[in-house]
């Protein structure tokens, strides 16, 4: 059951849940391969190439920091399954851009 966010309506609800459950298939996916290379050793069997790492969009990053505001950007990476520097890139766009708000080595959404 979603869990109940303030200030959000019937869209902006569905678009939160969206990006929960993209960034939990990041994390599952990246585990997933993984656990099949790891079997792949075990076996004897050649490793596949890891795959590129995932990409994310500033809106996806916007949504994590909204469910977790005062996140560093080190707990955005790993709660989204991303790079930390794909992370860093991203808040350090959105902070030029007046989006994100830097405070302490915490990141949140401008006027939340």
């Amino acid at each position: 059951m979603p869990r109940k966010r303030k200030g959000l309506g019937a869209r902006g609800l569905i678009d939160s849940e969206i990006a929960e459950v993209e960034t939990e298939r990041g994390r599952l996916d990246e585990r997933r391969n993984r656990l099949l290379a790891a079997r792949a050793a075990l076996a004897g069997e050649a490793v596949a190439p890891t795959p590129r790492p995932r990409r994310v969009s500033q809106n996806e990053v916007t949504e994590y920091l909204r469910l977790h505001p005062g996140s560093r950007s080190s707990q955005v990476a790993e709660g989204m399954g991303i790079k930390h520097t794909t992370a860093a890139k991203h808040l350090s766009r959105g902070g030029q851009a007046g989006i994100y708000r830097y405070e302490n080595g915490k990141w949140s959404v401008v006027g939340e």
